[in-house]
């Protein structure tokens, strides 16, 4: 779904990857400050609370992600060091996401992760949702890792049941549902999913690297 709408906005701002041509900017210049904006964008949200603005923002920004590909395509052609520092970058910006949803769930009420459960299961909710919220991380992490090591070893592991666009995905819709209702126990909801399917995710690619090296 995400790709899917990435690529229509590609289009949408062709006209902007033109323009920092013509001001020289590079693509390398692009993919730091788009990295800087959602990692900043990430933790004023966590402090303020304003999850629609802070989604909207988000969503912006991470459709925008493919402008360094634009500019680099209009410019060098793209670059492996280019290619390198994007995938490198990626890895902060997710960890800044959900580091971000980490500081929500800590400093949130009791009553503002859910207002229909009783507070005894509110408070586990929480913490449940801190717990997977650390899980989903390491396993985003570790499915980017399993790639780049099996890539050394001449096996590309692609499968698995969570993308990076599906991880991405979930997580704004996640708080999109949560500012909309003034309720965290979409993003509860939506870690404890994200920590399952990727776990799913990594011991898939392992398998396929298993299977790889037969």
């Amino acid at each position: 779904m995400l790709e899917s709408l990435r690529s229509g906005f590609k289009r949408i701002i062709a006209p902007v990857a033109k323009l920092l041509v013509r001001l020289g900017v590079s693509a390398n210049s692009v993919t730091i400050v788009g990295t800087l904006a959602v990692v900043v964008t990430a933790f004023v949200t966590a402090f303020t609370g304003q999850l629609i603005i802070g989604t909207i923002l988000l969503t912006i920004f991470v459709l925008a992600d493919g402008l360094d590909g634009s500019v680099a395509s209009l410019t060098t052609g793209g670059t492996k060091f280019g290619a390198f520092l994007d995938s490198t970058l990626d890895r902060i910006a997710d960890w800044s996401l959900f580091v971000a949803i980490g500081i929500l769930l800590y400093r949130a009420k009791n009553s503002y992760v859910c207002i229909f459960l009783p507070s005894v299961l509110g408070i586990s909710l929480k913490y449940i949702g801190l717990l997977s919220c650390a899980i989903a991380l390491m396993a985003a992490f570790v499915t980017s890792y399993t790639r780049a090591r099996g890539q050394s070893i001449s096996v590309d592991p692609k499968s698995g049941l969570i993308t990076r666009a599906d991880r991405v995905a979930v997580i704004l819709i996640s708080m999109a549902i949560s500012g909309l209702t003034n309720q965290l126990f979409w993003l509860s909801c939506a870690m404890i999913l994200l920590s399952i399917g990727g776990i799913v995710t990594v011991v898939q690619r392992i398998i396929e690297v298993k299977q790889g090296l037969k």
